[in-house]
């Protein structure tokens, strides 16, 4: 998730933004200085569920330019 790595110029899908901000933001992990400030990537999730019932979940987050993290696993009952 804190992949950095820039796509292929050549490969760039032409949305009609300006080809250097596409390139700036088209790794899964950026951060990119604009004058109206920072913009990036600002959090990132996963989430697991097993058959046996087991559910992980886990995040992390910036808050006020420091990195969070939280993880809560749980158990889904299975009634049937």
């Amino acid at each position: 998730m804190t992949d950095t790595v820039k796509v292929d110029k050549k490969k760039l899908p032409n949305t009609g933004c300006d080809p250097e901000w596409e390139f700036m933001t088209s790794s899964i992990f950026f951060r990119a200085d604009t004058p109206l400030g920072h913009c990036g990537t600002r959090s990132m999730v996963a989430l697991s569920v097993k058959a046996s019932g087991e559910v992980n979940f886990y995040e992390q987050y910036l808050e006020k330019n420091i990195w969070n993290s939280h993880t809560v696993q749980y158990h889904i009952e299975n009634d049937l």
